[in-house]
């Protein structure tokens, strides 16, 4: 099959991470751990990429350049084997062909941006690269904390800031459906169950 010929491909990282062609999960090289971390990085960092040198150190920080060099090339060799050319090179940096796959994390950021609330929240499967580790890499994991973090934050902000959306509206229905997704999110917050409850009253329930 030419690469033209390929299927898009879809990259989840809300969740279990995994590649997705038209049929489901794909498996090979496209499953392994090195291979998910590396589409990861490269969907987070959007269109201005990210550079080798970054990529090496979160991926393969005890080893010394020449092999660290040598295992990036190898990955991005099994991956163009695997899913055709989905990465490209810019002066230094690595970056996804948005042509050639998508992703569920760069496509959150980019509704969050442009304040398309509602498809962000669709987008957002569960917590970022759930269950998901990668042996030997404490700067990766490292990196992954931070953007749970912040990718939780702002899927938090969203959903307060539908359901004020909603009260503002007088939606009352609508405003209990998105303070009920909040308390799912942040179950251990007195807050926002609070506010569950007061929607819930208000609607009747």
């Amino acid at each position: 099959m030419s690469d033209a010929d390929r299927p898009r491909v879809r990259l989840r990282a809300f969740g279990a991470p995994a590649v997705e062609g038209p049929e489901g999960p794909l498996g090979g090289s496209a499953a392994q751990p090195q291979s998910l971390a590396l589409l990861t990085l490269l969907a987070v960092a959007g269109e201005r990429g990210m550079s080798r040198d970054k990529i090496i150190a979160l991926l393969w920080p005890e080893c010394d350049d020449k092999r660290a060099r040598h295992r990036l090339s190898q990955l991005g060799h099994a991956l163009r084997r695997s899913l055709g050319e989905v990465i490209t090179t810019a002066a230094t940096e690595l970056r996804l062909d948005a042509g050639r796959i998508t992703s569920d994390v760069a496509e959150f950021k980019t509704a969050a941006a442009r304040g398309d609330w509602e498809r962000a929240v669709a987008c957002y499967g569960g917590r970022f690269l759930d269950g998901f580790f990668l042996s030997d890499a404490t700067e990766f994991e490292r990196w992954v904390e931070g953007e749970r973090v912040g990718l939780a934050r702002a899927f938090t902000e969203i959903l307060e800031t539908l359901a004020i959306d909603a009260e503002t509206r007088g939606d009352r229905p609508e405003a209990a459906q998105w303070w009920s997704r909040l308390a799912e999110h942040e179950p251990l917050s007195s807050r926002v169950i609070l506010k569950l409850m007061s929607a819930l009253a208000a609607h009747g329930d």
